[in-house]
């Protein structure tokens, strides 16, 4: 039987565990995007819009014309609004990943 200050310690190591393997997955990303040619991954900025830019990047860089624009000054609405044009631009261009906007 775990006690009050037993359990906080599950939680806390839990906790550092999934910060640590996040941590990970979105060094990949940013190697992606950087050996991908997207420079702008090597900036400090927030992930969401690391990840945001550089789908955005990666998707106007390809043969399909779609109208995606990543600005650094938009408004948390703006890019989900983004975000949801990416999952549709994502499926016309066939892509075999079933995403959602919350995802990115």
């Amino acid at each position: 039987m775990f006690t009050q200050a037993g359990v906080r310690e599950v939680n806390t190591r839990g906790t550092s565990a999934k910060e640590a393997e996040m941590a990970e997955v979105l060094q990949k990303i940013n190697d992606l995007l950087v050996s991908a040619g997207y420079f702008r991954a090597r900036l400090n900025i927030e992930p969401f819009d690391k990840i945001l830019g550089g789908m955005c990047w990666c998707i106007t860089g390809s043969n399909y014309d779609v109208d995606i624009e990543f600005e650094d000054d938009l408004n948390r609405g703006q890019k989900v609004r983004l975000s949801e044009k990416i999952t549709i631009a994502l499926q016309e261009m066939e892509c075999p990943f079933a995403i959602h906007a919350v995802q990115i």
